[in-house]
């Protein structure tokens, strides 16, 4: 007994066919996407991190701005010779009494 080849109609060949296709497409989606996806997570990540970084650098330099400015007029009275390390209390009568809380 000789086994008959089974017969396959043209339908069910195109749609196998149809089938491996789709679920190939279907895999190459899903890993661009996965590939995709990973490299924009890095990149909005970059970006993130550099808008931090300048927005904490510009919050710092606002903070330190007044102290910059305040050394700046020591620098300047210093170089004028306005400033006596030896009589301090004298050239800044109110800063004893600011200091305390007194007056």
């Amino acid at each position: 007994m000789t086994a008959r080849p089974r017969s396959v109609s043209i339908f069910q060949s195109l749609l196998g066919s149809l089938g491996v296709v789709i679920l190939l497409l279907g895999g190459a989606t899903i890993a661009l996407t996965f590939v995709g996806s990973k490299q924009t997570a890095e990149d909005l990540a970059g970006v993130l991190l550099e808008k931090t970084v300048s927005q904490v650098e510009l919050n710092l330099r606002q903070f330190f701005e007044p102290a910059t400015r305040a050394l700046e007029l020591l620098r300047g009275w210093e170089a004028a010779g306005l400033l006596d390390p030896d009589d301090a209390a004298a050239r800044a009568p109110g800063w004893r009494a600011r200091r305390t809380g007194a007056g």
